[in-house]
């Protein structure tokens, strides 16, 4: 009888069994990704997801996407377009006067 508890007893046995062999056991990549998005003060910007800087930032969603997606066709990543912003929230802009 087989169960599986969580970290699973065939997980177990698959990276017992890559090592047995005398190959690396396999790995998960994670997915590199350029995020476009629309800030606050209406520029958009296209940076690499977990980032704090953007690579491209204009005021023109259309120059952001182009530039973006050329940078990702480079790196082999993939991008991914926001929605645009409504209103922003009156906290964003600081407080009223």
């Amino acid at each position: 009888m087989h169960t599986d508890t969580g970290g699973g007893v065939l997980n177990q046995r698959l990276a017992r069994q890559w090592v047995r062999v005398g190959q690396q056991e396999p790995t998960v990549m994670a997915t590199k990704r350029y995020l476009i998005t629309q800030r606050a003060d209406g520029r958009w910007e296209g940076k690499r997801e977990g980032f704090g800087r953007a690579s491209i930032l204009a005021f023109d969603r259309e120059e952001v996407e182009r530039r973006t997606r050329e940078l990702a066709s480079k790196n082999n990543m993939e991008v991914v377009v926001h929605p645009e912003r409504s209103t922003p929230a009156p906290h964003e802009n600081g407080p009223e006067r």
